[in-house]
């Protein structure tokens, strides 16, 4: 079993689009380097639907530089002497660098950005 993406979605002056299976093996190639093919367009990426329901995958992208990143985002907590990496803002609290997570939405039928849980 492999979890390379299936298809992935991408906005276009229209709207936004599923790839078709040319461009998805593609963008799933370990080589993709082809600026050109991906038109200046980031790439979000979808698998089937999962057995568990519950199940979290790192939300990442390619972006438009066939590069593919982590999606993050800084999180405010409170500071504890064992954090690492993290920022202090005061004695009690720090942010750090957190990564976004994709969860299934069984209504869209896709998988979406996850809520933080305070």
């Amino acid at each position: 079993m492999t979890d390379l993406p299936t298809y992935y979605l991408y906005e276009a002056s229209d709207g936004w689009h599923k790839t078709d299976p040319e461009l998805t093996k593609k963008l799933n190639s370990p080589t993709l380097n082809d600026k050109k093919l991906l038109a200046g367009r980031s790439f979000y990426p979808q698998w089937p639907e999962p057995e568990f329901k519950s199940e979290t995958k790192p939300a990442w992208i390619i972006t438009p530089d066939a590069i593919k990143v982590v999606r993050c985002e800084k999180i405010e907590r409170k500071h504890d002497k064992t954090h690492a990496r993290c920022d202090k803002i005061s004695d009690r609290t720090c942010t750090c660098t957190v990564a976004k997570m994709l969860m299934w939405d069984a209504k869209k039928k896709m998988w979406v950005l996850a809520q933080r849980q305070p």
